[in-house]
């Protein structure tokens, strides 16, 4: 049996819709705001920041194997209680 585990899937649709809303967004500007002036400037600063996003979702996921569910439910409000 082929078992699968889809720790990074779980956004892939947020990124799909995000990519097309930006690219869209980029491809109807025109001269230096257009996307092609846009990723050829600062296109390795998206492709760092992605990359940060993808691990940081990756081991946030990958924590939540090893924890209960009340624990990841009461975390937040203990820190305002302190």
């Amino acid at each position: 049996m082929l078992k699968v585990l889809y720790v990074t899937g779980q956004s892939t649709l947020h990124y799909v819709l995000q990519c097309l809303l930006f690219t869209t967004w980029l491809s109807c500007r025109s001269g230096d705001r257009g996307i092609i002036s846009v990723l050829r400037h600062r296109g390795w600063r998206y492709l760092l920041l992605a990359l940060v996003d993808i691990e940081a979702n990756y081991l946030l996921v990958t924590a939540h194997q090893f924890t209960t569910l009340t624990s990841i439910q009461v975390t937040p409000h203990s820190v305002f209680v302190l």
